[in-house]
């Protein structure tokens, strides 16, 4: 009884236990909402895009690119498409077409820093580390990389690539799915046949490097 008595003293000593299994506020404090914010967040942007909540949790379903790769990869792993070849889903975006324009949206984005345009989304690296010759250096790569060698060129770089494929698909307006789709962000579904044509003249371009 008293070996009994003694646990319990001590168990109260080291205060009230901890509750496991519920929601917690980032300072640790039991939260008093029914579900976590995260969870309300996840279910809207399933419910908003239709995708599973699961699907919601992947950093890429934040993106209207992302959501398309993220399509794309679903059908890929689909038993309909290893046994029937099944046709890549119309709205989707190949591994090879997204990462294209990713790298073109990056790539813009490091021309507008380097040039100090506005609009720009400015990051610590800038390949300068405080160093003024290698910041140069780094805008000096950044400018070519967007505009080729010849500024005045319009064939040069990501931009000439882009006026090229332009010149051959006068039916799309490969422009406007950059700009709202890539750089802006917007979810234009009637644009993807244009996003997809534009991912793969940006591929054959980075793979030309």
């Amino acid at each position: 009884m008293k070996a009994a008595t003694r646990a319990i003293k001590l168990k109260r000593k080291r205060g009230r236990p901890k509750i496991e299994g519920v929601a917690r506020e980032p300072n640790g404090r039991v939260s008093r909402a029914y579900e976590p914010p995260s969870k309300l967040a996840l279910e809207a942007r399933a419910r908003m895009f239709k995708i599973s909540v699961e699907q919601a949790k992947d950093q890429q379903a934040g993106t209207f690119l992302g959501r398309l790769h993220m399509a794309y990869v679903e059908w890929e792993k689909s038993e309909k498409y290893k046994k029937e070849k099944a046709p890549q889903p119309e709205q989707s975006l190949s591994t090879r077409q997204y990462h294209a324009l990713i790298s073109c949206k990056t790539a813009h984005n490091d021309f507008l820093c380097a040039t100090g345009a506005p609009g720009a989304q400015y990051d610590y690296h800038l390949g300068s580390d405080g160093n003024p010759d290698a910041h140069a250096e780094w805008c000096k790569t950044a400018k070519e990389r967007w505009l080729g060698g010849d500024p005045n060129d319009m064939r040069g770089g990501i931009r000439g690539a882009i006026y090229a494929a332009q010149e051959q698909e006068r039916g799309l307006n490969l422009w406007a799915a950059l700009d709202l789709c890539v750089f802006q962000e917007q979810h234009l579904p009637y644009m993807v046949p244009t996003l997809r044509t534009l991912g793969n003249a940006l591929a054959r371009h980075f793979k030309q490097r």
